[in-house]
């Protein structure tokens, strides 16, 4: 890097490929987002990386703004790309956009067992393996047995106390619905 400075750096592009990966606007309507959670890159301190990766998670509730996110990020990827600077992308998963009604029967029923058992009920968007039933516009739905904060984070935790209350809250209602 002494000798070399300022010659194509992987780690360098890389950078200003986040950078406008940041910048895309997305809607908070339907859920839709991008995480670039990974960086690898480099061999040493003192050398010009001749290699870098990032990983990147593109999320919607919605098909449409998902494949609006994606096109955007292709654009990215596609602008920087020059007779130096070589990008290959490789899709590691996909997970189907889906979305269960509020209002739905299923929904319904599981806001009725929260309230029999004195529990508040709250909705959000999540990617978890119900999204490809609703894929298929089969109402589907997943909820946790416990409370807690910080989902993928290093903060993450889980109250323990609270795991008796949500295997009683899954228990009544397998019991009431699932014939």
């Amino acid at each position: 890097s002494w000798k070399d400075f300022g010659k194509n750096s992987a780690i360098f592009h890389a950078a200003e490929v986040i950078k406008d990966i940041y910048n895309i606007k997305v809607p908070d309507n339907p859920k839709t987002t991008y995480n670039v959670g990974i960086i690898k890159g480099g061999t040493s301190i003192n050398t010009i990386a001749g290699k870098a990766e990032i990983e990147v998670d593109l999320r919607s509730t919605d098909k449409t703004c998902l494949e609006r996110l994606y096109h955007d990020f292709i654009n990215i990827i596609d602008s920087h790309r020059t007779e130096k600077v070589k990008i290959s992308i490789k899709v590691l998963g996909e997970r189907p956009c889906g979305k269960t009604s509020h209002d739905s029967k299923l929904t319904s029923r599981i806001k009725e067992t929260r309230y029999e058992l004195g529990m508040e009920t709250s909705f959000r968007a999540s990617s978890t393996d119900a999204n490809y039933p609703m894929s298929l516009g089969i109402p589907s739905i997943s909820f946790g047995i416990g409370e807690g904060d910080g989902v993928h984070t290093q903060d993450e935790y889980l109250v323990i106390d609270s795991i008796k209350t949500g295997m009683k809250h899954l228990m009544c209602f397998m019991l009431k619905y699932a014939s």
